[in-house]
């Protein structure tokens, strides 16, 4: 059966929404075949929700750091990407511990670290 439960489907959403969902979101999904930088993602990291992102995003530190959950673009790698974090309902521990390190990498893009970063670019 592929009924995954508590999952809403909400299409396009910006603005004032889109922050308000996202800080009571435990998840965000992205199937995207070529989404560039992806700012929602960073988005959805700041507020400590996990995102669930195509594995064609340029973002593989995300799946290297076990921050994100990638799938490929099939309705069955889909399928079970959301029957995981379906799972996460039961083990609080690591969902906490992700989300944590969804807050933590996205300060890897505060406008001091970007400007630092620009600096030494220039300099060296």
């Amino acid at each position: 059966q592929n009924q995954i439960n508590n999952i809403d489907f909400l299409g396009f959403t910006s603005g004032i929404k889109k922050k308000e969902l996202l800080s009571k979101s435990h998840f965000m999904v992205l199937p995207s075949y070529s989404e560039n930088f992806g700012n929602i993602i960073l988005e959805s990291l700041s507020m400590g929700t996990i995102p669930l992102i195509s594995n064609t995003l340029p973002w593989e530190d995300l799946f290297n750091e076990k921050i994100a959950i990638s799938f490929q673009l099939t309705k069955d790698s889909i399928i079970n990407a959301l029957k995981e974090i379906d799972d996460y309902s039961l083990e609080l521990d690591i969902f906490k511990d992700k989300s944590l390190k969804c807050i933590d990498y996205s300060k890897n893009y505060s406008w001091d670290k970007i400007v630092i970063g620009l600096l030494d670019f220039y300099e060296n």
